[in-house]
């Protein structure tokens, strides 16, 4: 199913709440930017590939940035923005070589594609989410990467996720951007009750006094949503982005990768259910 397709070829392959259900589609997002959502997305690609899980992941933030941690240079590789705009859905991808992850990315792009791309997703408002219900069928995992912020990426990840990872930090600006996300979140619940959203911390500092307050707050707050794992600020997340590659390549036996194996055991507990 392209993303420009009819629209009545659109509307007869919506999905119904059973078939959504089945989907281990993850959908992560935030209000704020710099949180470390496009670096998160690119390490739990590669925890879920060592786990002998077959990985696509979807980079629906213009930024064009989730590649980067896979490639040196990405110019060349096929983008879902040029994909779409010719007639072609988001692509066939690219496969990251010796992995079972294969990565659509955005795609380079000038501003007037951008803007004729937003234009075509607010016509196609379940595009996405038809295009990665046939991806779910050849993968065991869907990882959707958007940009922070209300926008028409993010609308379109709404429809198509089962579940959201909803990424903090743990300070004041993060903190004020949380009722937000609440709305979005309970608007589209009223249509797809099914979605489910988790709230996680990233980059948590040990022995930040301050730090550790806000988390308190947010266990009192969301309970069982944010999740008992946090990712703590460890220095080889940028220094492996620096290089092209995951942390757990780049230095297995760092704090934050045994953090994103607890995520991804976690995350694979909630497929299970």
């Amino acid at each position: 199913m392209h993303l420009d397709a009819p629209r009545k070829c659109l509307d007869s392959a919506r999905l119904s709440d059973t078939a959504r259900a089945k989907m281990n589609v993850i959908g992560v997002v935030s209000m704020k930017g710099g949180v470390g959502k496009t670096t998160l997305t690119a390490n739990l690609a590669a925890a879920f590939d060592r786990r002998g899980h077959r990985v696509a992941v979807v980079d629906m933030d213009p930024q064009n940035g989730l590649a980067w941690h896979f490639a040196d240079d990405n110019r060349n590789l096929p983008g879902i923005i040029q994909s779409a705009l010719q007639g072609k859905g988001i692509g066939e991808g690219w496969a990251v070589p010796h992995t079972g992850i294969r990565i659509f990315p955005y795609g380079r792009s000038e501003e007037h594609e951008r803007l004729a791309f937003e234009d075509l997703l607010r016509s196609r408002p379940q595009g996405l989410a038809a295009r990665v219900a046939r991806l779910s069928k050849r993968f065991d995992i869907v990882l959707i990467d958007s940009p922070p912020g209300h926008s028409i990426y993010l609308q379109q990840v709404l429809q198509a996720a089962h579940h959201l990872l909803a990424v903090l930090l743990p300070d004041l600006a993060s903190l004020a951007t949380v009722n937000d996300m609440e709305e979005v979140v309970a608007q589209t619940q009223a249509r797809r009750p099914e979605l489910r959203c988790h709230y996680l911390i990233n980059q948590f500092e040990a022995g930040d006094p301050l730090a550790a307050d806000l988390v308190n707050m947010l266990v009192t707050r969301f309970g069982s949503r944010l999740l008992p794992m946090m990712i703590h600020r460890d220095e080889s997340v940028p220094e492996a982005l620096a290089v092209h590659r995951v942390v757990r390549s780049y230095a297995p036996n760092s704090q934050a990768g045994r953090d994103l194996d607890l995520l991804t055991t976690r995350l694979e507990r909630m497929f299970e259910r």
